[in-house]
């Protein structure tokens, strides 16, 4: 199941009115910080990865507002194949008052 989401809304004219994430650049990287469970996480800004990927060594509060969907195997750098769970992080807040579902997989980055 596909969770999209839209960072536009409508104005009354029914026309998208544009959103506007916090970003900042960290070593050549767009970074954007989201609130999930009171909690900040940031995110590489990456127009062409398939889903967000969370550290499974983050807090239990927030890895517990995953709905959990399947388990997938993550291949990364040099073929290196990783196990990882794939679900949907429920309400995470991109920007006061503006929170959507993520679809996101959580492995441990550690190990990459």
């Amino acid at each position: 199941a596909k969770h999209g989401y839209s960072l536009f809304e409508k104005t009354a004219a029914g026309l998208p009115k544009p959103r506007v994430l916090p970003m900042q650049w960290v070593n050549n990287k767009a970074l954007i910080t989201i609130k999930a469970s009171q909690s900040k996480l940031s995110f590489v800004l990456d127009t062409g990865a398939e889903s967000n990927v969370l550290d499974g060594r983050l807090s239990e509060k927030v890895t517990r507002k995953v709905q959990l969907e399947r388990r997938v195997t993550v291949i990364g750098s040099g073929n290196k194949k990783l196990d990882a769970w794939y679900g949907t992080l429920m309400d995470a807040e991109l920007a006061p008052g503006f929170a959507v579902n993520l679809e996101v997989m959580i492995t441990n980055l550690g190990s990459m």
